[in-house]
């Protein structure tokens, strides 16, 4: 087995070839990470997906003993709300529906107060009082009675037509309430009929087998149709001794009449009830619908905009998030690879990286001299050349000197190349000659080039001086366009502020001097800041006076406090302008610039009451 030699033996090409191994290798680890994260995902959202699936499913299953519950709270709720509604119908507002029997034996008292006249009294609820005083029973309904008493306002209402009407709301409560137990055995029978079915059903397919369950059943079947019957039986009876207390010399046959006169009229009732509630249902939605749309097309188009921008500046942020994310992950790949590297280095591996760029910085000091020395004989070459030439004026002349000195530093150069030589031409060997020549050549082309630089120079003079000119030409149009654009001015603020329009006149001749102008002139030349004032970096200062535009000036450093900056106000006096004047005056403020934002560092008014007081059509300065 043959040992490793330790890595301070190592040649370069075997670090090297080490390093891309261990490179390739870290490369290949990553490529498998990324794929095992993408498999892993996979499973991921697949086990996800089962889950839900099968969450969905499991909502979707629902027993049929969970169903039928649910729809029998539906039905008895249903039930419930019909009669919440019906109720708060008739002790809400009794005169909105027409007159029925429900609402003459429900609904609140709407007659005038109680006369004062003695009347003969009532004696029940189904006789009348004849004009001997006698008492005679009507054979017509009960019901109907009811409603033409309580359409004839002349009837009084005594304590025991009130009484009479609690019994019977007391009853109607009671036969609700037996109601609601009837269709709950209603509800109980049906299940059991339908289970009564299904047994008998599998018991003709198995008979031999389920017969003890057959009997059992039967025998259930019938204590429940037994109870059934009890209960209808106690219902009916319930109902009967309750009207038979308050209807006294009535029997069974005639309670149970009028008990069924009064279940049809509240049945017909509650058919008109549900026409109401289906007519009022539908108005509803129709409103609802109505106030939607109108909803929808105001801000439909606003929303639809919002929400596409919205996913526009989302998606956005997250390509700028996904980008962000890559770059952070490279860097730290990059720096985690650089600090591996630096960890295998060795000490030997140092010190070569050291004299490696020591060697470097020498070549590269090197190069620089060499560079140097060119620039510099090129230099002299070029003055003694000038030297050799007449000096121009101005910066000609100045290059003309450094031309000399070129011409100078080479004619020095040859001359002791000359004496180092030890004679003329025609003495030197062949090969020395030769490259004599070839040095006075050069020069002479040397001589030619710079000959064309010093031409080019001059020409360039010329062209800033004619650039100059025209640039003065320029500024000149340029003013007398500002003074044209301020007379302009002029001219609207008058018509603006007098409402007139001004018209043309024709002047044969120029007048001799120009008019007079109402200027303003604010010179800022220094500015002093007091001991309660920090240090700045930088500040400036706007002006603002009257209806003009604020003036700024350039941003200055905290150490440069003199300013030398100019602004003109051209006026147009009027009451409002003197009054300014005498209440105000040009506010002065100073700004220090920080980042975006500029913070208020100090704030001043320059008053200018002075110019009111000099003498009119001169000027007044002030300090």
């Amino acid at each position: 087995m043959t040992i490793r030699q330790p890595i301070e033996t190592w040649t370069r090409p075997q670090l090297e070839d080490q390093y891309h191994a261990v490179y390739e290798q870290l490369q290949e680890s990553k490529k498998k990470i990324q794929e095992l994260d993408k498999e892993l995902i996979k499973y991921n959202t697949r086990i996800r997906r089962t889950l839900l699936e099968k969450k969905s499913k499991d909502e979707e299953m629902v027993e049929k003993a969970k169903y039928d519950e649910v729809v029998r709270d539906n039905e008895i709720l249903a039930m419930k709300l019909k009669t919440a509604k019906h109720q708060l119908l008739v002790y809400t507002t009794p005169s909105a529906r027409p007159v029925t029997a429900l609402s003459i034996i429900t609904g609140r008292s709407t007659y005038r107060p109680i006369s004062t006249v003695r009347r003969q009294p009532n004696t029940g609820a189904y006789a009348t009082v004849t004009d001997r005083g006698a008492i005679e029973y009507e054979p017509t309904d009960p019901v109907q009675q009811h409603t033409i008493g309580a359409r004839d306002p002349t009837v009084r209402i005594t304590e025991a037509v009130v009484s009479e009407k609690a019994t019977i709301i007391r009853l109607n409560r009671a036969l609700k309430e037996k109601n609601q137990q009837i269709a709950d055995l209603q509800f109980q029978l049906n299940r059991l009929s339908t289970q009564n079915e299904q047994l008998l059903s599998s018991k003709l397919e198995h008979r031999p087998k389920y017969s003890k369950d057959e009997t059992k059943f039967d025998s259930d079947n019938e204590c429940s149709n037994q109870e059934n019957g009890n209960t209808e039986r106690e219902l009916e009876n319930g109902s009967g001794d309750g009207i038979g207390k308050t209807m006294t010399g009535q029997g069974r046959n005639s309670d149970r009449h009028r008990t069924e006169a009064r279940l049809e009229m509240m049945q017909k009732e509650l058919l008109i009830l549900r026409n109401e509630c289906e007519v009022l249902k539908d108005a509803n939605e129709r409103l609802v619908r109505e106030s939607l749309s109108r909803d929808f097309d105001a801000g439909a188009t606003e929303q639809i905009e919002l929400k596409k921008e919205i996913a526009r500046l989302e998606e956005k942020v997250r390509e700028a998030e996904t980008r962000e994310n890559e770059a952070n992950r490279r860097r730290k790949e990059m720096a985690e690879q650089m600090k591996r590297i630096e960890s295998r280095k060795t000490p030997e591996q140092t010190k070569i990286i050291e004299s490696t760029t020591r060697h470097e910085q020498n070549l590269e000091a090197l190069r620089q001299a060499e560079i140097e020395e060119r620039e510099m004989e090129i230099e002299e070459r070029r003055e003694k050349q000038k030297r050799k030439k007449n000096g121009w004026k101005g910066e000609s002349r100045r290059n003309g000197d450094v031309l000399e000195k070129l011409y100078r530093d080479v004619t020095g150069l040859l001359e002791s190349y000359d004496r180092n030589a030890g004679g003329s031409i025609d003495e030197f060997d062949g090969e020395q000659a030769n490259s004599v020549a070839k040095w006075r050549q050069m020069y002479a082309e040397l001589y030619d080039e710079l000959e064309k630089i010093a031409i080019m120079q001059e020409e360039r003079v010329r062209a800033l001086a004619l650039f100059e000119k025209k640039m003065e030409e320029m500024s000149d149009q340029i003013n007398e366009k500002s003074k044209k654009i301020y007379q302009l001015e002029d001219e609207i603020r008058t018509i603006a502020y007098s409402g007139q329009v001004a018209l043309p006149v024709k002047i044969d001749q120029a007048p001799s001097s120009p008019p007079a102008s109402n200027d303003i002139s604010l010179h800022l030349s220094n500015i002093s800041f007091s001991s309660s004032v920090s240090a700045l970096n930088s500040f400036f200062v706007t002006l603002e006076f009257f209806d003009f535009e604020l003036q700024t000036t350039p941003v200055m450093q905290w150490r440069s406090q003199a300013i030398d900056f100019t602004t003109v106000y051209n006026v147009l006096l009027s009451n409002l302008f003197v009054y300014y004047l005498e209440s105000n005056g040009i506010s002065v403020e100073i700004y220090s610039p920080k980042g975006t934002k500029c913070e208020l560092v100090a704030a001043g008014v320059i008053s200018l009451k002075r110019l009111l007081k000099a003498p009119k059509g001169k000027s007044k300065q002030m300090q």
